[in-house]
């Protein structure tokens, strides 16, 4: 009989405490002793039966099954006044133990406490605790790491088996049955075997291009000039900061700038014409006597000679002429730094390889629930609360841990930009051509200011200072609307956009970031409202009332009489309704994206940027105050987003293509377990899939892709075509908890953006109404898209991955394919430049693989990887066929 969770914090003393240990010994031992894992059981129901899911209230009454494993490996577990607090990106719905309750405090931290009839765990035995979760859980990263223990009123303990970043260690393998959710699912589960085959029918590998990204027009001859004496530059049309930036990147390709070869570059614009009279056109000539560049503007420049030190090749250059220009103006990646924090120097990092693959604009995810991560000056609680994630239940000195943050402030889950540091990421980027966009999410997303700000009103009333607490308040304190965002917070996820205090919040926000530009040096550009998901998940489509008297199996069944939409149980914001200022609560996000639009343009920015569904009860950008209004669009194409798109860039918005499906970097790079990422729109974005994104026909791409469920999809060009501003890829960063980890996320996945971002493929048709795609439909030339991924991958493996190893950054090498056919062990990988070694005793010696000779293989499998240097892909497992 499953027993229904405790929605609510409770406090339960227990009777087993030793009296003569003391509770932070206690706490100690349980820390250091206690081995806590996840075993995935079934992405099934209980029994099979569905109906468990519709009456937990399961959205779309979905539901899995898994146990969580606590071992007692040096003590045994006697006290009975223990909490284990732990993370959980699933919502728990049911527990099937009489040991133990599980009690949900917000997002995904959770509490386990023992019950009345905990009998404790015996030195060497474990506790197997059965859980109900909603969704699914098909990769080990669905389970956090991160929890701690405290004993009665002990300080907090990290488990120290639960202080790691090797999943593996915690969630014990998935069974390949349940790697596919349900019957329905035709995911592709990528092995060794398919590896190998899909490798070696990729077939011979080209030589690397001469220039990346692909340019509009290169005229290069076998003819070459020397150039070891080095570069002299007799004119050069360009800032000193973007100069000094230059120089830095010779340096790393070990390009002398103070010798003798000319070079003039120069801004003439009458040099460009039609499609290429854009910024960041350049022209590139190559004569024995020197090198002359021009460019549309000092972003032409600066790439002209970016791709003029790429051709150096052992100190000489081909002789010729380049005509290069962007297709999109708007070439972006945007990076979540509030989940988790990701410091000042991986950001420095990111712009680099912005700069060198021609990527142009950084939108910096600054807050979001979980983090503030820049310092606004006269709201000091914005970084010393909303910045920091520790154990505080009262949320007065710091955020609750989420995301697997434990206890403490030192780690991911804390930290972030000093005012200067921010003035320092502006002029860095400005100096490589790269426009930062600052992020501030609201109404939505936005608990870490509102929890921020109430701390800040909490001091101020303590202090009898009343006036003073309430001027940046972010909540009307009689709102009592009852919802569930959708990483599970409540009402407080929320700015209120009905008070004033949010004003003058913004206001001040928007004042000081503006100033931090004006102090950089920068032009003020884009302010990123952000200003999706305002919602109430329990409104949605996933659920019904379970009051109704004919339920469909389908939907979670939930009382919908207790749910409210955000905002709706507000007296401010009813106020606007009874005036006529809007109709419903559901527009308020678009009511507040207008009125925000109008204190931007104030503070100096003419560019107002937000995600679609923020947007969504807005005519067009004729409804807000800004010069241009660009609107990233996130839905997936397989449902319809390859139609709907086109109806948003025909309101007149500059459109953002900004796909999950394709452009999502926190989702896995291959349909495989260890692989971490998000993948609620597709079970991977990998690297082949990027660079065969078709961003202007969206409806393409169901030519030579698949939906989320590994089904081919068809897609119907309906619309009239569309100009889009641009493309941008996003890094989410809810399970990105490292700059490493990040990095493994976007490197190499950022080249093929850029590529796709810069330049337009030969195999990119035109958009055509009344034409329709499905998968292998014939239409799209293939074997086009597979020749020029190949010479992709031979760029990535000569001039990309080299200069970016030598950086310092981590990447993420591909995985070996290989196979052990009657004894004969078969190896290779999707880069052949790349090294290969294998290990017959579980990776305590590695061998070099050489496919030149038959290597005997007595074993069932062997472990493998890919090599670059001293860097190593993750082993992989190479089974005998059967």
């Amino acid at each position: 009989m499953f027993k229904r969770l405790i929605a609510t914090t409770m406090v339960l003393v227990g009777s087993g405490c030793q009296p003569d240990v003391s509770e932070q010994t206690q706490a100690d031992q349980m820390a250091n002793s206690l081995q806590m894992q996840y075993e995935l059981i079934s992405n099934q129901a209980p029994n099979g039966d569905s109906r468990v899911c519709l009456e937990l209230g399961a959205e779309w009454a979905t539901c899995n099954q898994f146990d969580i494993l606590l071992t007692a490996n040096d003590n045994g577990v006697i006290s009975s006044d223990w909490t284990i607090y732990f993370h959980s990106v699933r919502r728990l719905l049911d527990i099937q133990s009489d040991q133990v309750e599980i009690i949900h405090h917000t997002g995904d931290f959770y509490e386990m406490r023992p019950t009345p009839s905990f009998a404790g765990i015996d030195a060497g035995e474990t506790l197997r605790i059965p859980i109900v979760g909603e969704f699914f859980e098909v990769g080990k990263s669905d389970f956090l790491p991160g929890a701690f223990v405290v004993v009665g009123n002990s300080e907090p303990r990290q488990i120290v088996a639960m202080d790691t970043e090797d999943l593996n260690a915690i969630v014990l393998d998935i069974p390949e049955s349940e790697l596919q959710r349900n019957s329905d699912e035709a995911s592709l589960i990528e092995t060794s075997a398919l590896r190998y085959e899909q490798n070696k029918a990729r077939g011979n590998m080209p030589v690397a291009a001469a220039i990346f990204p692909s340019p509009v027009a290169a005229n290069l001859s076998e003819v070459r000039v020397d150039v070891g004496s080095g570069f002299q530059f007799a004119q050069v049309e360009m800032s000193a900061g973007s100069f000094d930036a230059l120089v830095v990147s010779a340096d790393r390709q070990a390009i002398e700038l103070n010798g003798e070869f000319p070079v003039i570059a120069v801004i003439r614009q009458s040099d460009f014409s039609g499609e290429a009279a854009v910024s960041g056109a350049y022209r590139l000539s190559i004569t024995p006597d020197g090198v002359g560049v021009s460019g549309f503007d000092e972003r032409g420049v600066f790439y002209g000679l970016n791709t003029l030190f790429g051709l150096v090749s052992d100190q000489q250059l081909p002789l010729g002429d380049v005509l290069d220009y962007p297709r999109f103006d708007y070439r972006g990646v945007m990076i979540d730094v509030a989940r988790n924090f990701h410091s000042k120097e991986f950001i420095l990092r990111l712009i680099d390889e912005m700069s060198f693959a021609k990527l142009n604009k950084l939108s910096l995810h600054l807050t979001d629930d979980e983090g503030w991560r820049l310092e606004i000056p006269g709201l000091p609680e914005l970084t010393e609360v909303g910045a920091e994630r520790c154990f505080d239940l009262t949320e007065q000195e710091c955020l609750l841990p989420q995301l697997g943050s434990g206890a403490t402030t030192d780690n991911f889950g804390s930290g972030y930009y000093s005012r200067q540091d921010f003035i320092d990421i502006l002029r860095y980027a400005q100096a490589r051509q790269v426009d930062v966009i600052p992020e501030i999410d609201m109404p939505a997303h936005a608990r870490a200011a509102v929890v921020a700000m109430e701390a800040r009103y909490n001091r101020l009333v303590a202090e009898g200072d009343v006036a003073g607490a309430n001027e940046f308040r972010l909540i009307d304190p009689e709102d009592t609307s009852n919802v569930t965002t959708v990483q599970y917070y409540d009402r407080l996820s929320f700015i209120n956009p009905c008070v004033a205090s949010s004003t003058r919040f913004t206001e001040k926000l928007l004042f000081e970031v503006a100033s931090m530009y004006r102090d950089a040096g920068v032009r003020l550009d884009h302010w990123h409202f952000a200003g999706d998901e305002a919602k109430n998940i329990k409104r949605g489509g996933g659920f019904q009332d379970s009051a109704g008297e004919e339920l469909v199996d389908f939907r979670g069944a939930i009382d919908l009489a207790n749910e409210d939409y955000p905002f709706e149980k507000s007296p401010a914001c009813q106020m606007l309704i009874d005036d006529g200022v809007i109709n419903s609560a559901a527009e308020l996000p678009t009511y507040w994206a207008e009125k925000v639009s109008e204190m931007s343009v104030a503070a100096g920015f003419p560019v107002f940027q937000a995600w679609e569904d923020g947007l969504k009860y807005a005519d067009g950008p004729q409804d807000f105050a800004s010069e241009q209004v660009y609107v990233n669009f996130w839905e997936m194409l397989a449902p319809g987003g390859s139609s709907t798109a086109y109806d948003w860039a025909a309101k007149g918005y500059d459109l953002v293509i900004s796909v999950p499906d394709y452009l999502y970097f926190d989702f896995p790079q291959a349909i495989d377990q260890h692989e971490a990422g998000y993948y609620w729109a597709t079970r991977a974005n990998t690297l082949q899939k990027v660079f065969g994104f078709a961003p202007e026909n969206l409806p393409q791409n169901a030519s030579n892709s698949v939906n989320s469920h590994g089904h081919g999809f068809t897609a119907d060009s309906d619309r009239s075509a569309q100009h889009f501003a641009g493309m941008s890829v996003q890094l989410w960063s809810e399970l990105v908890r490292t700059d490493v980890q990040a990095e493994y996320m976007m490197y190499p996945r950022l080249y093929a953006a850029g590529e796709r971002a810069w330049h337009r493929a030969d195999w990119e048709l035109d958009y055509t109404p009344g034409t329709t795609f499905s998968l292998n439909d014939g239409l799209v030339d293939q074997l086009a898209i597979q020749t020029d991924y190949k010479q992709f991958l031979a760029t990535l493996a000569e001039r990309i991955l080299p200069r970016l190893h030598v950086s310092g950054a981590n990447y993420r090498l591909p995985l070996p394919g290989g196979v052990i056919v009657d004894g004969e062990l078969k190896m290779n990988t999707e880069i052949p430049q790349y090294s290969l070694e294998y290990s017959v005793d579980n990776g305590v010696s590695w061998i070099v693989y050489d496919a030149s000779e038959t290597i005997v293989i007595a074993a069932e499998s062997v472990l493998a990887r890919s090599v670059a240097g001293d860097r190593y892909s993750r082993a992989v497992v190479i089974s005998a066929a059967q």
